[in-house]
């Protein structure tokens, strides 16, 4: 699994999932799919460093969360602008 830290649209930083030549944005993803993650943990679906801190059980949650994203919640790769992984 690929994460990668970009700049959303509205300027936000954020992480994604790279997925078949796409990144699923975990925050949409996480809020399409009403999971938990968008309430009590945003900030390991926006933060690099958050999201290793929280552990192995973030990083097995982030991989279901990409695989199971709706596919509105992908963006093409070159539309985003990547950013370092951890700032």
């Amino acid at each position: 699994m690929r994460i990668a830290s970009f700049r959303a649209a509205d300027g936000a930083v954020r992480l994604g999932v790279v997925r078949d030549g796409e990144l699923v944005d975990l925050t949409r993803a996480a809020t399409m799919l009403n999971a938990p993650e968008a309430r009590e943990a945003p900030e390991c679906l926006c933060d690099m460093l958050a999201l290793i801190a929280a552990g192995p059980q973030s990083l097995a949650r982030v991989a279901q969360l990409a695989s199971a994203a709706p596919e509105d919640a992908a963006r093409a790769l070159s539309s985003v602008t990547l950013l370092a992984p951890i700032p």
